[in-house]
């Protein structure tokens, strides 16, 4: 059984080395986005939060437990600065449930493709 992050890689075709960036990439909201590298300079653990939501995550194997780990991250000791809600400087816990349950949607089956209308006549 292939676990969230080996979904999403495999799905994107990244190495498993670049899932958490990508991940954190897709999931910040668009203040944190911009201002990811100059917090992160000034600030080294700002993000701390979203990265150990973001690496939790990797290890689900059912869309379902995402809820414990958002509990979590909800409680994280990072995670209780107003700045970071009131500006968006933050994971949109909406787009990583997104990404988790697309992730673990069942494959659609192959279906072959119709035989020509010719064919059929003959």
């Amino acid at each position: 059984m292939s676990n969230f992050a080996q979904r999403y890689c495999n799905a994107r075709g990244l190495s498993s080395a670049r899932y958490s960036r990508s991940v954190l990439r897709a999931t910040l909201h668009l203040p944190a986005r911009v201002l990811y590298h100059p917090l992160s300079f000034v600030l080294p653990d700002f993000f701390a939060a979203d990265v150990e939501l973001v690496n939790s995550a990797a290890w689900l194997v059912r869309a379902s437990d995402l809820e414990l780990d958002l509990a979590e991250y909800r409680f994280h000791p990072g995670n209780q600065s107003r700045l970071r809600r009131l500006l968006g400087l933050c994971v949109s816990t909406a787009r990583l449930r997104r990404l988790v349950h697309v992730s673990f949607l069942p494959a659609p089956a192959a279906s072959t493709p119709p035989a020509p209308a010719y064919a059929a006549s003959r």
